[in-house]
C-alpha cells in the first residue's frame, strides 16, 4: 500500500516531486486539513473551531526554505472562535500550499541487502537531527512486552537519544523508562481511585511478579509531565515528537515536514480530534489524538511550561500538573487535556489528517479524497507488522527523490 500509484489505475508509476507536490496543494484544500497557525493561508475548511488571530508582536523571519505567502497573523490569544454563521476572511494574496525539498534526509546510493546478517539498518538515520528534533516514547509499564520489543526494534531503533515516559522506573534493555508520575503533585494522587493501581504496581513490581492489567488508568496523568521530561531532557531541542508503543513512524517525511515549518513559532501538529468546550462557550477545542503521534515546536513548549511572576519576580503561577489537577480528574484523555493546555495558551491544533494517520496500516481510508499524500505516521501497528514495515521504509529507497505516500503500495 505504500510504492506509488498515483492517479492511475493498475499503474504502477514511482510518483516524482511534482506529483508530490500537486497533491499537497490538492489537499490543503480538505476539510480535514486545518493549519490554525496560517503558516500557509487556508480556505473552505469545516468543523473546526479556530481562536481569534492578531499580527505577532515582533517576529524576525528565519530564511525562507518555503514557495508561499508568509502568514499576516498568528494566534495569540484564546479567544472565542468565530461565531455561528461567520465566515472567514478570504484571503486573496497567494495560494495555500508548501514546497517539500527535493532530497530526503536519509542517504543510500543502493538497496539495503536485508539478509545480511551484519546489516546496519541504522547506518543512514540522520542522527545528527537528533539535537534539535527530540523523540520521546510514551509508554505504560503494563505495556505487553512484544509491543515494546517491536517498537524498540524497529521504529524508535536508531533513535540514540531515546527519553522513554512512563509510570514506572525500570530498565528496557540499553533504555531507562523514567516514571513521569512521581513529581505529581500529592493532592493529584490523594483520594483518587486512579493511582491505587500506581501503587499496587509499584509493590509488585519490587516483588518480581508484576501484572497489572490496571495500569491504563494512568496514561492520561502522563501527557503532561511527559512534556515537562521532554524538555529538561533536551531544552535546545527545536521541535518536540511524541509517540507511542503502537505508533509507526516514516521519519523522512516527518524530518522533511519539519524543515518547512519555524520552530520558533509556537505550533502544535497531529491529528485532529474534538476536545474540551471552554466555559462560556458552544465550540470545542481541538487536541492531537496521541495514537498517531504528535509534534510541539519548542516556542509552544515554552508558552506551555512559563509560569506568571510577580512583583518581586517570585513565581506566582502553580506549575502545569498541578494547574490541570481538576481537569485532569474529570477528563478521560491526557491528550485532550494537554491540547486544552495549549490552547490556553494561545496555541492552537494545525490537524495535519491523513498525515498524522490514527487507523493501521490495513485500515488507512485511502481514496479520491485522501491520495498521494505524504504519510507520517500510522496507529494500532501490530507486533507483527511492525518490525517487517520498518525494515522495508528503510530499504525502499534506491532513488533518493521519491516519497512515500498515502496511497502506495505496500508489495508484502
Amino acid at each position: 500500500m505504500l510504492a506509488s500509484q498515483c492517479g492511475g489505475r493498475g499503474l504502477y508509476l514511482i510518483a516524482t516531486l511534482l506529483i508530490l507536490l500537486a497533491s499537497l496543494a490538492a489537499f490543503s484544500q480538505s476539510p480535514w486539513y486545518r493549519d490554525y497557525v496560517s503558516r500557509f493561508p487556508h480556505k473552505g475548511s469545516q468543523g473546526f473551531s479556530e481562536p481569534s488571530l492578531a499580527p505577532p508582536a515582533t517576529l524576525e523571519p528565519s530564511p525562507p526554505k518555503l514557495t508561499a505567502v508568509e502568514p499576516s497573523a498568528l494566534p495569540t490569544s484564546p479567544e472565542s472562535p468565530l461565531a455561528e454563521g461567520e465566515e472567514e476572511e478570504e484571503e486573496t494574496d497567494g495560494g495555500d500550499y508548501w514546497i517539500w525539498p527535493d532530497y530526503p534526509r536519509f542517504h543510500r546510493s543502493s538497496l539495503i541487502n536485508l539478509t545480511a546478517d551484519t546489516l546496519d539498518l541504522c547506518a543512514a538515520f540522520p542522527t545528527h537531527l537528533l539535537s534539535t528534533v527530540q523523540i520521546v516514547l510514551k509508554i505504560g509499564a503494563s505495556e505487553p512486552s512484544d509491543r515494546l520489543n517491536a517498537q524498540l526494534s524497529s521504529v524508535t531503533k536508531c533513535i540514540t537519544n531515546l527519553p522513554i515516559a512512563s509510570d514506572l522506573d525500570y530498565m528496557l534493555g540499553p533504555h531507562r523508562a523514567f516514571d513521569v508520575l512521581a513529581d505529581l503533585p500529592p493532592s493529584l494522587q490523594h483520594d483518587n481511585p486512579d493511582f491505587e493501581a500506581y501503587r499496587s504496581q509499584k509493590e509488585l513490581f519490587a516483588n518480581g511478579s508484576y501484572s497489572n492489567k490496571e495500569g491504563w488508568r494512568l496514561d492520561k496523568y502522563k501527557f503532561l509531565p511527559m512534556v515537562e521530561y521532554a524538555y529538561q531532557s533536551n531544552p535546545s531541542a527545536r521541535w518536540f515528537v511524541f509517540l507511542e508503543a503502537d505508533t509507526f513512524i516514516i521519519w523522512d517525511n516527518l524530518f522533511q515536514l519539519l524543515d518547512n515549518y519555524d520552530y520558533s513559532i509556537p505550533l502544535y501538529f497531529g491529528s485532529p480530534a474534538p476536545g474540551r468546550t471552554p466555559p462560556g462557550a458552544s465550540d470545542k477545542t481541538w487536541f492531537a489524538y496521541g495514537g498517531p503521534g504528535f509534534v510541539i515546536s519548542a516556542a509552544a513548549v515554552d508558552k506551555l511550561l512559563s509560569r506568571a511572576t510577580g512583583s518581586y519576580g517570585h513565581l506566582s503561577e502553580l506549575r502545569i500538573n498541578a494547574k490541570y489537577e481538576q481537569i485532569l480528574r474529570g477528563d478521560c484523555c491526557g491528550d485532550s487535556v494537554l491540547g486544552y493546555a495549549l490552547w490556553e495558551k494561545g496555541v492552537a491544533l494545525s490537524g495535519l489528517f491523513p498525515m498524522f494517520n490514527p487507523h493501521p496500516l490495513q485500515g488507512v481510508p485511502f481514496g479520491d479524497r485522501f491520495w498521494c499524500e505524504p504519510a507520517i505516521s500510522m496507529h494500532m501497528t501490530s507486533s507483527q507488522a511492525m518490525v517487517p514495515l520498518w525494515e522495508w521504509t528503510q530499504n525502499w529507497k534506491q532513488d533518493v527523490r521519491f516519497h512515500i505516500r498515502s496511497g502506495d503500495n505496500f508489495v508484502r
